[in-house]
């Protein structure tokens, strides 16, 4: 099974605005638009089966077969196809970055929950499931700063807080 590789919504919507221009150019029966639009639906559903894409590819085709049923003209058609996969790929991408930087939100709240004690490299990389080095080049890459410069930015925060908020004073 092939399936999409790469979700380009740009591309996707591109396609889709040459079979829409296709289709008012040639004129066609409604019987034959309806057979292009659900040969596209199948296609799009295919490839998001063959891909593993995390969309559900069922309620994607229910979503289309709901414009079919109350669109009047090919332009509301292909509008609403359009921006109903478009709003697919959109949440496909979202999930997609949110799943990617969810070590990083973990770690994030490891280093909170944890800054007065001792906190290593090795430590935070072991609580969110990633090697040292790949975590490390990763949460630099992603918040443009080291674990060291946060875990320090996290413990000023506190001890500002708690010389703002307590009588504590600063001993060394």
């Amino acid at each position: 099974k092939k399936g999409i590789t790469f979700c380009d919504e740009t591309r996707i919507r591109a396609v889709l605005r040459n079979l829409q221009e296709g289709v008012m150019v040639q004129k066609l029966s409604g019987y034959a638009v309806r057979q292009i639009y659900f040969r596209i639906i199948d296609s799009f559903c295919y490839g998001i089966e063959g891909a593993s894409l995390e969309i559900d590819a069922n309620q994607l085709r229910q979503s289309l077969e709901q414009i079919w049923n109350r669109s009047g003209t090919v332009t509301e058609l292909f509008e609403g196809m359009i921006q109903s996969v478009s709003k697919y790929f959109q949440d496909w991408n979202n999930m997609r970055e949110l799943k990617k930087t969810r070590p990083i939100r973990l770690a994030q709240q490891y280093i909170l929950d944890n800054y007065a004690d001792a906190v290593s490299l090795e430590d935070v990389s072991k609580a969110v499931g990633l090697s040292p080095s790949y975590f490390s080049s990763l949460f630099k890459k992603e918040t443009g700063q080291t674990i060291t410069d946060f875990l320090i930015e996290v413990r000023i925060q506190n001890a500002k807080e708690l010389l703002i908020k307590t009588d504590m004073s600063i001993s060394i």
